[in-house]
This record gives structure tokens, sequence and C-alpha cells, in this order.
């Protein structure tokens, strides 16, 4: 049976921006469709603080919550809360996944650079205040796969690209 991959999914700025108070600093529609498109039907790892950002957990995806703090009462069905992320990642395996999504935050992504077997970067072009930051990686450890771009129309003010990393 081939291993799992773990992928990290994210938005970032210029600067490696991936969030505001616990927010996404832009709004781009079609970043929004991608993710959902990549991550519907898999297993997606977040911290505790990026679960509670959401109204309610998202539809047709399990949610890996990693946090200290005891899970809520009354979970979702689709919502698990781990204590490390090698438990959240071993119950994926365990669910017989071959996609785990890495969603965030900035800390979930830096505790999980050296797991992730592929990187799903939406660059954006420009800059934003941010207090939440997606960490630098070794370019020698990732190749450049594939660089899908979005130039600006009504919905969308920035121009970004999709860009796909692959662990060398």
């Amino acid at each position: 049976m081939a291993s799992m991959q773990i992928i990290h999914i994210v938005a970032r700025d210029k600067q490696g921006v991936i969030g505001l108070k616990g927010d996404l600093p832009w709004q781009l529609p079609a970043d929004l469709a991608y993710f959902k498109a990549k991550t519907m039907g898999h297993c997606m790892v977040m911290g505790r603080i990026t679960f509670e950002v959401f109204p309610q957990p998202l539809k047709g995806r399990t949610h890996l919550v990693v946090s200290r703090q005891p899970a809520p009462d009354n979970l979702p069905a689709n919502v698990h809360y781990f204590k490390t992320i090698n438990e959240a990642i071993a119950f994926a395996e365990a669910q017989g996944e071959t996609q785990c999504f890495i969603i965030g935050g900035g800390e979930i992504f830096k505790q999980t650079m050296d797991l992730a077997t592929d990187l799903l970067v939406t660059e954006i072009d420009g800059s934003f205040d941010g207090d939440t930051y997606y960490p630098t990686f070794d370019s020698n450890a990732f190749g450049l796969v594939s660089s899908i771009p979005h130039s600006t129309d009504e919905k969308h003010k920035f121009a970004f690209q999709f860009n796909h990393y692959e662990r060398v």
C-alpha cells in the first residue's frame, strides 16, 4: 500500500502572511473553491484556533483538531480532537486516507513541515497586514511541479497563482 501524502494547503501573501486575527486578510473566491475541491472527502489537520474560525464544521471532510485543551462536549461526528499532530495523522492513516491536508495555523504548519510530502501554496500578488505567517521552506527540499495563474477580475482584487510543490 502506498503511504499517505501529507499536504499543506495554504494561501499566503508576498511576506508569508496567512492570517490576521484568526481570519484571512483577503477575499479570493477561486482560492476557497480550490481549497474545497482539494480537501473534499479527506481529513484536515488543524489547530484549535483555526477550527474555531469556522462557523460550523465543513461538510464532506473530517476535521482533526490538535489541541492541548480537552475536546468540547457534543462534537459533530466529523470532528475529532487529538493531543498531538502525530496522533491526528495516525488516525487519518487508520481511516485509509491517501491524502491528509494540513490547513493551519502557523504553528501547525511549522510543526509539520518535515512531514509534508506536498505543498499547495496559493501565492497572492499583494502584501497584507497579518499576525500569522507560513514558515519558509527549503527550496532544495521541494520542487515546483505546477503553477496555475489567476489574474484579477470582478471577484478577485489581487492576482495569484496556485503553486504545487513536491518534496524532492
